[in-house]
């Protein structure tokens, strides 16, 4: 029987405040491009992988998620 695997979710955030989430592969590109655009600064597949982190999980079908922000209100 096959098994029901999801690739987890992954968290960039840039000190510019950028930030993405997504799987590996598409934050590699995404990141790239962003250090090019952004900061005229190429990195490598390598140094993306190391700045990743796991994603907070989404609450929820429509993905929100509470944040000291949004608890402030």
């Amino acid at each position: 029987m096959g098994q029901n695997t999801t690739t987890p979710e992954l968290l960039v955030r840039c000190g510019c405040g950028f930030e993405a989430q997504g799987i590996e592969e598409a934050l590699i590109l995404i990141v790239e491009e962003h250090a090019i655009e952004a900061h005229n600064v190429q990195v490598t597949d390598e140094q993306v992988l190391a700045s990743l982190s796991p994603a907070p999980p989404s609450l929820g079908e429509a993905g929100i998620r509470e944040t000291a922000t949004s608890r402030m209100r």
